[in-house]
């Protein structure tokens, strides 16, 4: 009997499968925040410092923290602070210009101000903020799956991207989350225009929604910058109907651009002043780790081996420095926008075939739903979590044959849109390989979803019409066939003939390398051999102390060297560590090698070059310690050489160069597909250091407590305990009991004479507390107690001659030359003492030292 009920148009359908995503996410995203108390402890913490000022009306600025009274507790969740009361804020308070991360996040920055301004400056109203863009995200995906899918199909594939546990474990990061509404956005408006002809009218509407959504999102996150070259192909490939396409193009791309132009404006004006970083951050995507994240081969070379802010800046500085000059006399003094801009160009032209691979080997990626991955936090639809699971699960094992699958179908309906669409999810895809994470690609787990959803549609409409049965179909599907299988066979041509190409070239520039290499001219360093719980240190003895006889002095930039060791080769690969001490783990570059062939003869020799750094200021400090093996291995070290001609190499790679020249590769792998999750390497040692950075946050925040509780967790897992040892003796500097600290910096000297931080460590110390004569005891006290270090006496010497007793600096200097001979300068201060004697006697004597 059919039904009497009346049937609901499709519009009002719509509305309410829009309501019900409307009603549903939201609920979900207060249930995830129920337990959140603000951004992650990163940059994103004092991003938000004119929004909390704004929210009060006083201007849209950015005071220094300390002048504004709780505002510091409330952005580092210090204590309950979880509000700030605009109560005890001052009438008036100095402010200095936005930062360069706030002008680039300015939108991100007012929206989070408006929702303070409405609610109150707390992190319970900063819920309501997080909550609209994370619905906002939801309702955009449901959008772009419409373009696509059928209503049921679209309301299922948001729903599970909903809930992906990739999406919800970037929830929480109000930074790197915000772009995916306008991402998404964008993704919808194009695959509209793309999907069939429009109406002028709405041809041009849709043109100026694209820029202005691009111009907006801009201001929320940097990542946009990549969406107008794909707008702009969309809007000259588009269907057209009619005479005046090509005037209908032109005037939708000016629209367009004058949009996107007038609501990115602060923006673009913020990179004019200060750059994107845009080539930082691609070099920063260069670093083994998101290699590994992408199951991309790796080869006998690592371009970045580390994931580190400064380590990029200072080898782009380096690289900036042998290839210009080192003189600011002789080149131009380029600043981190332009070093980075030359050491990116210089690595992509270098390594041309590995960009092309890591821009496949990413899209292979996303199409197995970006990341496997676990969510740990409050499910809001506990029932749902096992099914969420399935989907997960089915992506990381067949996502990338069912999105290849899906395209080639596509290509069966229409060709002119699987293009289109396959180039606009390559591209997308493809792009998060500068820098590849889930927090930057997770918004790709909605196009990823909808396209697996595509077969399910296909076969349903087919079983409905019956198309495998009707007479004649035979010859409409011999000929979709064919366009699938042209449709294949041109997306194989486009992946693998630039690839050839881009290898034959890459390959050429790498043997030219390995040449290079073989002649180096080479200084065999000394080394000393430590056990530790990790294995064998074998350290270099003395430290380095690159490019400089002063070890005492700051260091005006970054230093660095080109190492080489020579190991005895196994098969499989040894876990090498390569060893880095650092002030509290911050500026730790150490890491395993990763660019080791598969296999080889044991008993055969492997040589690797790699660069070591050395950084000083007044308190940060790190340097090169040795290479770390596990005791099992025994001693395969052969040999620690020192480039002597290091700046004939621009660039200073990791680099192995196994005997067998077979085993050498000059090309990272393409793997098809890569069933995930990636093999990150021998995580414990970052994990260390990640721990010291965040006791380090404590230490400046006056969390003592916390902060020696972070550390006395290390007590059984730090296998270099150098850190962790300056660590406790700057905690334990902060109290008043200097003889129990002076106590303990003796016991460092004695533990590693040959080494000065700890002395540097000790002297920032007394400067705080007592004056040149009230330091001379102390450092009496340290020579006569760590007779083997040279450290005190060297100390001595210099505050000997502050206070201008140079008789007795002498004698202090050339104690720590019996001790380290002709190093760290000693003979130069000597002749300083003798030089300064004399203008003293003929009342010459300038003072000060």
């Amino acid at each position: 009997m059919p039904s009497t009920l009346p049937k609901m148009p499709p519009p009002v359908r719509e509305c309410l499968v829009v309501a019900l995503l409307l009603v549903a996410s939201a609920h979900a995203g207060f249930v995830m925040l129920r337990d959140w108390h603000g951004p992650a402890l990163t940059l994103t913490n004092e991003l938000y410092v004119p929004a909390a000022l704004f929210a009060q009306g006083r201007g849209f600025v950015n005071p220094p923290l300390d002048e504004l009274p709780g505002l510091r507790e409330f952005l580092y969740w210090q204590g309950d602070a979880t509000a700030w009361s605009p109560e005890s804020l001052p009438e008036t308070f100095s402010s200095t210009e936005l930062d360069t991360y706030q002008r680039y996040h300015r939108y991100l920055i007012y929206g989070m101000g408006f929702t303070w301004r409405l609610l109150g400056v707390s992190w319970d109203a900063a819920k309501y903020y997080v909550v609209f863009l994370y619905v906002a995200s939801v309702l955009a995906a449901y959008a772009l799956l419409r373009t696509g899918l059928n209503r049921p199909l679209a309301f299922a594939g948001t729903l599970a991207f909903a809930l992906s546990p990739t999406v919800l474990d970037v929830v929480y990061n109000v930074r790197d989350f915000s772009k995916a509404p306008f991402i998404l956005a964008l993704l919808a408006l194009m695959m509209y225009l793309v999907r069939a002809p429009r109406s002028r009218k709405h041809w041009l509407i849709a043109c100026v929604a694209l820029g202005i959504v691009t111009g907006i999102g801009l201001g929320f996150r940097r990542d946009l910058l990549v969406c107008p070259p794909a707008v702009l192909a969309v809007l000259l490939f588009a269907p057209r109907p009619g005479g005046r396409a090509l005037l209908e193009r032109g005037a939708g791309i000016l629209c367009f651009v004058l949009a996107g132009l007038v609501f990115s404006a602060p923006i673009l004006e913020s990179f004019r002043e200060r750059g994107s970083l845009v080539y930082h951050d691609a070099l920063m995507g260069t670093a083994t780790e998101h290699d590994e994240r992408i199951g991309l081969g790796l080869a006998t070379y690592e371009k970045s081996p580390l994931k580190h802010d400064l380590y990029i800046s200072i080898t782009a500085d380096l690289y900036a420095e042998r290839v210009l000059g080192p003189n600011a006399e002789s080149r131009p003094n380029p600043s981190l926008v332009e070093q980075s801009r030359l050491y990116f160009w210089s690595v992509l032209k270098m390594f041309p075939a590995d960009f092309i691979a890591r821009a496949w080997q990413t899209v292979f990626r996303v199409a197995e739903g970006v990341e496997y991955a676990e969510y740990q936090g409050i499910h809001p639809f506990p029932l749902l979590h096992g099914p969420g699971a399935l989907v997960e699960a089915f992506a990381y094992r067949w996502g990338a044959y069912t999105l290849l699958f899906a395209l080639l179908l596509l290509a069966c309906i229409d060709m002119r849109i699987a293009i289109i669409s396959t180039a606009l999810y390559a591209y997308f895809s493809g792009i998060t390989s500068l820098q590849y994470e889930a927090r930057h690609a997770f918004h790709m787990v909605a196009p990823t979803y909808g396209l697996y959803l595509i077969p399910l549609q296909f076969g349903v409409a087919a079983w409905r019409k019956r198309v495998w049965t009707v007479d004649g179909r035979g010859a409409v599907l011999r000929r979709s066939s064919m366009r699938a299988g042209a449709c294949f066979v041109l997306l194989i041509i486009l992946v693998g003939a630039p690839l050839q190409a881009a290898r034959a070239y890459q390959r050429g520039n790498l043997l030219q390398y390995e040449r290079q290499l073989e002649q180096a001219a080479l200084e065999r360093i000394e080394l000393r051999e430590l056990d530790t719980s990790y294995g064998k240190l074998f350290r270099p003895e003395p430290p380095l102390l690159i490019g400089s006889d002063l070890p005492f002095e700051p260091y005006r930039r970054p230093l660095g060297e080109f190492l080489m060791v020579e190991l005895e080769a196994y098969a499989p690969p040894m876990p090498i560590y390569i060893a880095y001490e650092s002030s509290w783990g911050r500026h730790n570059y150490g890491g395993f090698m990763r660019a080791l062939p598969a296999g080889g003869e044991p008993g055969g020799t492997l040589r690797y070059f790699f660069p070591a750094i050395e950084y000083r200021d007044d308190r940060d400090w790190s340097r090169f310690s040795g290479i770390a093996i596990p005791a099992e291995y025994g001693n395969p070290v052969r040999g620690l050489y020192r480039v002597t001609n290091k700046n004939d190499f621009a660039f200073h790679l990791n680099f192995a160069l196994p005997e067998n020249e077979e085993a050498r590769v000059h090309a990272q792998r393409l793997r098809f597909p890569w069933n995930g999750p990636a093999p990150l390497s021998y995580w414990t040692f970052d994990d260390v250091h990640r721990g010291l950075m965040m006791a380090w946050t404590d230490f400046l925040l006056g969390n003592y407590d916390k902060a020696r509780a972070q550390i006395d967790a290390f007590d059984n897992a730090v296998y270099f305990p150098f850190e962790v040892f300056h660590a406790r003796l700057d905690l334990l500097g902060t109290e008043d009991d200097f003889g129990q600290y002076m106590a303990m910096a003796i016991e460092g000297m004695q533990r590693w004479p040959m080494d000065f931080s700890v002395a540097m460590s000790v002297n920032h110390a007394m400067m705080a507390r007592f004056g040149l004569d009230e330091r001379v005891p102390y450092w009496q006290q340290a020579e006569a107690e760590a007779p083997d270090s040279a450290a005190p006496p060297m100390m001595l010497g210099f505050t000997f001659a502050g206070l201008r007793r140079y008789e007795e600096a002498e004698k202090a200097f050339r104690r720590a030359k019996a001790i380290v001979g002709d190093k760290f300068g000693v003979d130069k201060h000597i002749a300083q003492m003798q030089m300064r004697k004399q203008q003293a006697a003929t009342g010459q004597d300038p003072g000060g030292y």
